[in-house]
């Protein structure tokens, strides 16, 4: 059987084999196996027609989605009203149902948009309310000010950072537009910290 020269080192024989391509991202993994050719010699892989990079496009895809899915399934367990959120967001009746359940797949801008909505659930109330800046930013502060105090809470801050933190808030949110009112709960939140 007359086997093909490897093109890295010019000397091994290739031969074929299976391999296990396994993609990790967002927390889960996704796997496929595919045939490859490989030189015993130096050890160097050839997919076919750039198989190896198709193969992973794939799976990163399949991660996609299977992470929306999530997400949506999350928001829904949580109590989120998904038609609440699609007239907010502008969205097609059902779309997020849709994707929760696989019936379609949603864009890339629809992966980031739950994505986002996943992180900064507090972005909906912003987009309900015609995405008034003001709430948006007192919303903003809201969510920094629970932080501080889950941090606070769990013992975080030692050696003294605490103050470092406190020094940081109390110079950045005086030079930023907030009312009084804002102003004194983060003050008081950071107080507490320290």
């Amino acid at each position: 059987m007359n086997k093909e020269l490897c093109p890295a080192c010019k000397m091994g024989r290739l031969e074929r084999e299976t391999k296990e391509i396994t993609v990790f991202k967002f927390g889960y993994a996704e796997s496929k196996t595919v045939e490859v050719s490989f030189c015993p010699l130096c050890e160097a892989e050839f997919f076919e027609n750039k198989q190896d990079k198709q193969v992973r496009k794939e799976l990163i895809k399949k991660l996609q989605h299977k992470n929306v899915q999530k997400k949506l399934e999350e928001m829904a367990s949580s109590g989120k009203s998904f038609a609440s959120l699609e007239r907010a967001l502008s969205l097609p009746q059902r779309t997020l149902s849709k994707w929760k359940n696989g019936a379609t797949k949603p864009s890339e801008a629809g992966m980031v948009l739950v994505n986002l909505l996943s992180i900064l659930p507090w972005l909906s109330v912003v987009a309900d309310h015609d995405y008034d800046p003001k709430l948006a930013e007192s919303l903003q502060w809201a969510n920094i000010c629970s932080s501080f105090e889950r941090v606070s809470q769990a013992g975080i801050l030692e050696n003294g950072s605490e103050r470092l933190l406190y020094a940081y808030v109390q110079n950045t949110v005086k030079t930023e537009s907030m009312s009084e009112k804002q102003f004194s709960y983060v003050d008081e939140v950071c107080h507490e910290i320290v």
